[in-house]
């Protein structure tokens, strides 16, 4: 898989990740403290990015 065929990084894709990152239900979700929210968020957005960098990584070496 290239990095072009990977979805955009949008907010709701971090939500998503940060919600099955969590094993919550999105009633759970709702249920948690914007402080709880913020920090399942922010390693949803280090997962995607490192994620895409592992992609790019062997496109570069491939080629």
């Amino acid at each position: 898989m290239t990095t072009s065929k990977l979805p955009p990084v949008t907010q709701d894709l971090i939500r998503i990740v940060a919600i099955r990152v969590a094993g919550l239900e999105k009633g759970q979700w709702k249920d948690l403290s914007a402080e709880e929210r913020n920090r399942h968020l922010a390693t949803a957005r280090r997962i995607l990015s490192a994620e895409r960098k592992y992609f790019t990584r062997r496109q570069n070496a491939a080629a």
